[in-house]
Parts: structure tokens; sequence; C-alpha cells
């Protein structure tokens, strides 16, 4: 049985209380993602540590990519990111770095959602759930 990964719009208050109510937090990895990450490579930093990416992510967003459709290293059975106020993330970056970063989260999502695993990919993980919640104020 799988819960498939999906991108969720919340108000504010909603997003900071659902891995209360939603998730186990033993299992589960939660990543916050706001106005604080200013630039790239803060977010990149904060990503590495947070998700405990191998010593070889390359802060970059091929390597993001890689290490979001991976997680063979993590314990957790769910990848929870909130995102509070999206457009105010990467304020210091042009537009281009936060559109990447948003379209590598739908990438991920889509990859975790998808039954199919013709390469193996999953095969560590392969009930792992990817879950992304956007959050307004």
């Amino acid at each position: 049985w799988r819960i498939g990964s999906r991108n969720h719009r919340v108000g504010k208050e909603q997003g900071i209380a659902i891995y209360k109510w939603c998730y186990d937090e033993v299992k589960t990895k939660i990543v916050v993602v706001d106005e604080k990450i200013e630039d790239v490579e803060t977010l990149f930093k904060m990503l590495y540590e947070e998700l405990c990416f191998p010593d070889y992510f390359g802060c970059n967003w091929n390597a993001l990519n890689d290490c979001l459709r991976d997680f063979c290293w993590l314990q957790e059975d769910f990848v929870v990111f909130v995102v509070i106020n999206k457009y105010k993330i990467l304020s210091k970056e042009p537009s281009f770095q936060r559109d990447a970063f948003f379209e590598y989260l739908q990438y991920a999502s889509d990859f975790w959602d998808d039954p199919n695993d013709e390469f193996g990919y999953k095969q560590n993980h392969p009930n792992l759930v990817f879950n992304v919640y956007y959050v307004e104020d």
C-alpha cells in the first residue's frame, strides 16, 4: 500500500501543524523552506544538512535532482517539504533559480508517485512518500 506523493496548498497555520497530525515524527523527514533561504548556496547547504545528503552531493541542480530521487541513505519513510511563501524564497537570486527549485521538487514528487520503476531506482525505498506543501500567508 502506498500513499501518493502530492503537492498541496494550505494556509500558514495548517502548514506549520501538518507534521504534528499527519506524519509520524520518527518516520518523517520534515524540511521547512521559507524566506530565510535567500540564495542558492544557503538552499543547497540547508538541504544537504536536513536531508543528510551524502558527501558527494555537488551543490548544484543536477545533484539535487539525483539526491531527491535516491534517498538510499535515509531511514525515514516520509519526506515532507513545507514551503512557506514560495515567492519570497531565494529573493537574492534571479527568478529562474526559484523556478528551478520548484521544478525539481515537482520532478521528485512525480518520480515517487509513479508506480513504475523500470531502472530499480526505488529499490531501497519502494514505499517512500514524498510530499510538498505550499503554505501561503
